[in-house]
């Protein structure tokens, strides 16, 4: 028998077989997207490395859609442009993080429209980590409770990441390409992840006095974190 073959695997019982593809499903990724000023697209740039685990059988495959969603999304593909058609990327709203990231559209990430079309897809009810840029989120300057009112439309939220030092828009307006690799979220390595507008606390004090107003309510946690992208900490100038 060769070494990478095992013949018996189908006569195993079948909540074995069910364990043992669920340890070769991918774990925790992030997937990036940004608003284009009428949908939602992913950057491929950052987009997790395929997993054909979940494609081997009709087993597999079964076990793997009932925690992973298809969303279908355009892609990015450059300064202000999108690829014609809808690409399929898979996400588990369990262990997976959303990330709202930088945008050259000249408005905010999060209009009505955005709220609206975000909130539309198979993830929200069940999303439980989000993250954003630091900059689309300070610019969205949602009015007092805002952010209790846009919380509200992801009930199963319990992180809430707002990450700093990644590529913004103003390195986007000058054309400079996201780099490529899988993106992560890691304690601020970095001297001040407050940039010199102290951003990040004072979003996590907005968070925090929300949390204070509304105890009854469900907050999920706040941090700040830096972001790598394929391991690498940005480095613009």
């Amino acid at each position: 028998m060769s070494c990478n073959a095992f013949h018996v695997f189908p006569m195993l019982p079948a909540e074995v077989r069910l364990k043992i593809w669920s340890f070769s499903f991918p774990g925790p990724r992030v997937l990036e997207i940004v608003w284009n000023g009428n949908v939602w697209a992913y950057i491929p740039e950052s987009r997790p490395a395929p997993n054909f685990a979940g494609f081997a059988n009709r087993e597999a495959n079964s076990l793997f859609e009932e925690k992973w969603y298809r969303l279908k999304l355009l892609q990015w593909s450059g300064f202000l442009k999108y690829r014609p058609g809808q690409t399929v990327s898979y996400f588990n709203p369990e262990i997976d993080t959303l990330y709202i990231s930088a945008t050259t559209i000249g408005q905010v990430s999060l209009p009505p429209k955005a709220i609206d079309a975000l909130t539309a897809m198979s993830i929200t009810h069940s999303l439980r980590f989000v993250a954003f840029e630091i900059g689309e989120w300070y610019k969205t300057n949602l009015p007092n409770s805002g952010e209790l009112e846009f919380l509200t439309h992801f009930p199963k939220l319990e992180s809430f990441i707002i990450a700093g030092y990644d590529i913004n828009w103003s390195w986007l307006t000058r054309r400079i390409k996201r780099p490529k690799g899988e993106i992560q979220f890691v304690s601020p390595a970095q001297l001040d992840i407050r940039h010199t507008l102290e951003v990040a606390p004072n979003m996590l004090k907005r968070l925090a006095d929300v949390w204070k107003s509304y105890p009854e309510a469900s907050i999920p946690h706040a941090t700040a974190k830096e972001v790598l992208r394929g391991g690498v900490r940005m480095q613009y100038t």
